[in-house]
């Protein structure tokens, strides 16, 4: 951009063409939320204030996050926060940013809640499922095996005022997870699912920015599942029900490995594209 004079209006379209150029998949969009950030105010507002110029340090500031989405950067870390069924999170790059294939798994336990004494969120990442759950009065039990994830967690949970409903445990999945936990759990969990031939054909912001530790699976993708159902026997007579969210091509299989553990014919749920996202199982021994 050269030194003329640039309202809100002029760089925003300036913005959009260049973002277009790399590849973002919303140019318009993240001009308006960066541009929004450097100003202090909302995107809407901009509308109000086309013709507002930019001072030198406003460019300044906005040319820095404009060239890290030109990265392919995700704008939710860009920004620092990226919302979830209503709710803002803090994300980082130790976290998953929140999709709305989640959204279909936190309705789904939500809608059953009721039936359930506490939550056992297994890869809480940013503890979203987990402060969803807890939001609605149930104990929680958050685990992740990364220290860098459950810290953000706890903010989250701290920032939506339900850090007392949730117990934080830095653990690999199950492993060595030392509660006395009340009957009637529901496990819940989005483990990583995305086999290796999949992630190198992620779009570069998934690929190149969020925790690979998150993503990645063996096995088809079906590695983590399978150590989950495998620890979670030892805790059958407290489970009151199993939640899972799936690729879009491993709920056949994920179903099969519940009704393998639990010998109870599992449920799915579809997506608004018409492809099973959540595969769950309530159990009635709990």
């Amino acid at each position: 951009m050269s030194e003329q004079v640039w309202t809100i209006l002029a760089v925003l379209k300036w913005s959009e063409k260049f973002l277009r150029t790399k590849g973002v998949a919303a140019p318009r969009h993240d001009a308006e939320c960066l541009l929004a950030l450097v100003l202090g105010c909302q995107r809407l507002d901009l509308y109000l204030r086309f013709e507002q110029p930019l001072t030198v340090a406003e460019r300044t500031a906005y040319k820095k996050l404009l060239g890290r989405r030109a990265q392919r950067e995700p704008l939710q870390y860009i920004i620092g926060a990226a919302y979830f069924m209503g709710m803002k999170f803090k994300v980082t790059l130790h976290t998953l940013i929140p999709r709305y294939d989640t959204e279909i798994l936190a309705e789904t336990v939500l809608a059953r809640l009721e039936q359930a004494e506490a939550v056992l969120d297994v890869g809480t990442g940013a503890g979203i499922l987990a402060i969803v759950c807890a939001a609605r009065g149930k104990k929680v039990y958050a685990l992740d095996i990364s220290p860098e994830a459950l810290a953000v967690a706890r903010e989250n949970a701290a920032a939506q005022q339900v850090a007392d409903k949730i117990e934080f445990i830095c653990t690999d999945l199950l492993t060595g997870v030392n509660i006395q936990p009340p009957r009637g759990i529901f496990l819940v969990s989005n483990p990583p699912y995305v086999t290796p031939d999949e992630y190198a054909a992620l779009e570069p912001e998934v690929r190149d920015y969020e925790p690979r530790l998150a993503l990645l699976a063996g096995d088809n993708g079906l590695e983590f599942y399978q150590k989950i159902l495998e620890q979670a026997v030892a805790w059958q007579d407290s489970l009151r029900g199993v939640f899972f969210e799936v690729g879009w091509r491993q709920a056949e299989a994920v179903a099969g490995l519940l009704q393998k553990y639990f010998s109870v014919p599992p449920q799915t749920v579809k997506d608004l594209g018409g492809r099973e996202r959540v595969v769950y199982t309530l159990l009635r021994g709990a």
